[in-house]
């Protein structure tokens, strides 16, 4: 009699697939390993982390030009006069003066001035009033070198008188300034005399 032969739904040939089958996927289990050992030298290496992009730069402050054409500065001062056609010596007093920038470099301004205080009719207070032009050379923070030219007429004696002169001004802030200036005036007939100035401005 011929050896029995394992008939389909036999156990020992369900064991002996079964077997074939995970040897098979061991193997190719095994096989997929070494590829990824073997290509793992090729890949590249991961780089550094990408850093987050760098905020915005904040837009830069424009800087206002101090001495930009089109302000109105109006500027209280105090005076001294030197010597008033050989009559007085040292003579204290006030005012007050009105300018517009035509340019950077160019100022027009109007000026009253008073030594002396009249309580009953405060306009006898004054003792000239005229004009000027000052030429600006505007430098760092906020200084400037002027020269001044103008004309003035004198209440009292009722004389036109001619001016020129040379200051200092200093724009602290885009509204607040400070200067001083000294001038020498004349009449072209008598002897002349030297008024200075030391005031402050406001500019609009």
């Amino acid at each position: 009699m011929r050896g029995s032969e394992p008939r389909q739904g036999d156990p020992l040939l369900n064991d002996q697939t079964k077997q074939t089958t995970i040897a098979m996927n061991l193997k190719h289990l095994t096989l997929i390993a070494l590829t990824v050992l073997t290509l793992s030298p090729f890949r590249s290496p991961a780089g550094p982390p990408t850093p987050p992009p760098a905020p915005a730069p904040a837009p830069a402050k424009t800087e206002v030009d101090a001495y930009a054409a089109g302000q109105v500065t109006v500027s209280p001062f105090a005076s001294y006069r030197t010597h008033e056609f050989g009559r007085y010596n040292g003579k204290f007093g006030a005012g007050l003066a009105l300018s517009y920038s035509a340019t950077r470099n160019l100022s027009i301004e109007l000026e009253t001035l008073g030594e002396r205080f009249d309580s009953d009719d405060w306009i006898q207070s004054l003792t000239e009033a005229g004009a000027n032009f000052k030429f600006y050379v505007p430098l760092k923070h906020g200084f400037a070198p002027y020269a001044l030219l103008g004309y003035t007429r004198n209440l009292d004696e009722d004389q036109n008188r001619m001016n020129a002169g040379a200051g200092l001004e200093w724009r602290v802030s885009r509204h607040l300034a400070a200067f001083a200036d000294g001038r020498w005036t004349h009449d072209f007939r008598d002897v002349g005399h030297v008024l200075f100035r030391l005031g402050g401005s406001i500019r609009f």
